[in-house]
């Protein structure tokens, strides 16, 4: 049978004003047709905390409505932190969007932000902009390729470039995949 202690009215405040235990019931429900089913508060820690040792820690379902919400004034609406391997935040979706990202802000604010030791993003698959993308750099193999291939022009011996076919053709086919990128997604590479 699941145990209800309610005996504590202050004096002793270490110890929990409510608990509920039970060993295949839930421990405690709280349910309400238009307002909270169970609402929390604290001034100094976490208004609700739920830990688990093989399941979820926090859960949240919905019908009509989001499963989570998470709301700050100043600080993060939503943290998620993984240790080891795992990952902060997952989103999936069946029919519609897995991750969305949205900053109301026109001047410095950010829809979705990465930031990573190796990379800071990785998509597995084909990516759409239906904007301008904005590059600090273009890919240091171009850029290498370009500069020695430019160098071997600029050092022409007797009007007629030293390059070889091999590199006179990689050279022209970068031309024009740089032009592509260029007319297409705005690319400004720094040089």
């Amino acid at each position: 049978m699941p145990t209800f202690v309610n005996d504590v009215t202050g004096e002793v405040p270490a110890v929990n004003a409510i608990e509920g235990v039970s060993e295949d019931g839930r421990g405690l429900l709280g349910s309400s047709v238009n307002d909270y089913g169970l609402r929390a508060h604290s001034t100094k820690s976490a208004g609700i905390r739920g830990s688990s040792a093989e399941g979820r820690g926090v859960e949240g379902w919905a019908t009509d409505s989001e499963g989570v919400v998470g709301i700050s004034t100043n600080g993060s609406g939503v943290w998620g932190q993984a240790g080891a391997s795992g990952t902060g935040v997952v989103g999936t979706s069946k029919n519609g969007v897995g991750v969305a990202g949205a900053s109301e802000d026109p001047e410095t604010g950010v829809g979705v932000l990465g930031r990573g030791g190796r990379v800071a993003g990785r998509f597995e698959g084909d990516v759409e902009v239906t904007g301008k993308i904005t590059v600090n750099d273009i890919f240091v193999g171009d850029k290498e390729l370009l500069g020695y291939i430019t160098n071997q022009i600029e050092n022409h011996v007797g009007g007629r470039s030293s390059l070889d076919p091999f590199h006179t053709n990689q050279y022209q086919a970068l031309l024009k995949r740089l032009e592509r990128l260029e007319k297409k997604v705005g690319i400004q590479p720094v040089t």
